[in-house]
């Protein structure tokens, strides 16, 4: 098993520290890496431009990195455990990216975690420890990996059963809203980041005839849990789908208000952003092209099906 520790070096510089041990790397050296783009949004990204300092040991001894590309490191030989050490830099609020202030942390796996060649297959464990300063007092955790020991806030230990698992979690760290809701007896939850006076009563329950219509169509619900992870902001749109949970960046205006029942167009697109990302629980998350079941995400894939996994999405009748 390949072990993670996320730490918040520094709101102000905006700097995650990440700790990655390696309890069995590679005799003849260990290669590193990052993705080069991130599942569902088909650009390369360049990750690896935000690691700001990076440093290994084992035995207690310094051990040599050498970068031989853009995103990926070589270490040298070592005898025994492996430990990685490094910072990276996220100052992006997108549903992409990772982004870290004294308000809150977001991220995605493919803009933190290292990849170990070879070991992709590995389970991995994360630990996101509580942080100690004042000011993250009423901070909580919303992710949807699957839970090892955590505290009633959400700190403590997740596991993966891949590499390409840990990546597929996003997470939200802060103060957000809550509210959930049940699909066919499985629970849904939304995490609200971002100031808003949402009716998330009401949003509930228009997302659950959503996702239950969406349901009645593959006729099977594969996840136990689903997180829809809202960041509000003044003006913004977009999504990103992940196995159990999706992303969202939304205008604060998209929200629904209480006092209205009518479904204004903001809010039309809300919810019809929200019945996208939901579709990609099975049409590609788990009906995926064989373009990506052959190729990573250590270079750009392509493709001229682009249209028919971003293409289709079932349309929104509600009034």
């Amino acid at each position: 098993m390949n072990c993670y520790k996320l730490s918040f070096k520094s709101a102000q510089a905006h700097l995650f520290e990440i700790e990655l041990t390696i309890q069995q790397p590679d005799p003849n050296g260990q290669v590193v890496y990052l993705p080069a783009w991130i599942r569902g949004s088909y650009m390369v990204r360049d990750f690896a431009r935000n690691v700001i300092t990076i440093e290994a040991i084992s035995n207690g001894n310094p051990v040599i990195i050498d970068k031989v590309d853009k995103q990926t490191w070589q270490i040298a030989p070592v005898e025994g455990e492996l430990r990685i050490t490094y910072t990276v830099y996220a100052w992006e609020l997108s549903v992409r990216a990772a982004h870290f202030d004294t308000t809150h942390a977001y991220f995605n796996g493919p803009c933190l975690f290292l990849g170990v060649k070879g070991q992709e297959e590995n389970p991995c464990r994360l630990t996101i420890p509580r942080p100690n300063a004042d000011s993250y007092r009423e901070w909580r955790v919303a992710i949807a990996m699957p839970v090892e020991d955590i505290d009633v806030a959400g700190f403590g230990d997740y596991i993966s059963d891949s590499y390409e698992a840990l990546i597929d979690y996003p997470a939200e760290i802060g103060t957000f809203s809550m509210a959930e809701f049940e699909v066919k007896g499985r629970q849904h939850r939304i995490a609200v980041y971002g100031l808003h006076n949402a009716d998330l009563t009401r949003f509930c329950k228009d997302l659950q005839l959503i996702c239950s219509e969406e349901v009645d169509l593959f006729s099977e619900l594969p996840i136990n849990d689903y997180l829809f992870m809202l960041l509000v902001v003044g003006d913004g749109y977009g999504g990103l789908e992940h196995r159990n949970s999706t992303s969202l960046l939304v205008s604060r205006n998209d929200l629904p208000k209480g006092k209205h029942n009518k479904v204004s167009e903001d809010y039309r697109r809300l919810l019809a952003l929200c019945s996208h990302e939901y579709f990609h629980l099975w049409h590609v998350k788990r009906i995926t092209p064989e373009i990506f079941l052959q190729e990573g995400t250590e270079k750009e894939v392509h493709t001229r099906q682009l249209w028919i996994f971003e293409g289709i999405i079932p349309p929104i009748t509600m009034s």
